[in-house]
């Protein structure tokens, strides 16, 4: 049955508090803050995402969904400040890979054989790394196969046996 009271109450009082309205980067702090606006006030609420796990008050007054945005979202950062990222494309089939111990310099052949080793650096990046390095290496093989071939064609239309032979010229 509707009961009119119940619902004057759910209106004036909702069960969550505090409503996501913004998130900021601060360089200061180098954390995500995220502002909140406190239902029938006009105030404004900047907390971190440490503020609001060590408060109980507050996780009651945030939505769940919004907790879990906000939780992957912290998620994701952790994940890209961990992750080893590619400053630069060198030529050569080299790149410079920026890690937490510093910036160095790998060619791709030695990041394709020994991979376990780039496991924190992005998929994209070292499938790209790996397809760059597979199609020089396919580039170096056929210039080889192309010098073997017209060496032996140099040696077969030389030989006395097949001098009578007219080679197929372009």
């Amino acid at each position: 049955m509707f009961s009119f009271k119940k619902w004057i109450f759910s209106v004036l009082n909702p069960e969550y508090q505090l409503l996501l309205i913004e998130e900021e980067y601060s360089k200061k702090l180098d954390q995500t803050i995220y502002i909140f606006k406190q239902y029938g006030n006009h105030d404004f609420v900047k907390l971190t995402y440490l503020d609001i796990l060590n408060n109980k008050n507050l996780l009651s007054a945030i939505n769940p969904v919004t907790l879990m945005n906000i939780h992957l979202n912290e998620y994701l950062i952790n994940k890209k400040k961990k992750s080893d990222i590619i400053t630069k494309i060198l030529r050569n089939n080299e790149y410079e890979i920026l890690k937490k111990d510093g910036v160095n310099i790998y060619s791709g052949e030695y990041i394709c054989q020994n991979i376990s080793m780039f496991s924190c650096m992005n998929r994209d990046d070292i499938c790209n790394i790996a397809y760059n390095s597979g199609f020089l290496k396919g580039r170096q093989y056929a210039s080889q196969i192309k010098k073997q071939i017209s060496n032996f064609e140099d040696d077969f239309f030389e030989s006395e046996e097949n001098k009578n032979i007219i080679p197929f010229k372009k």
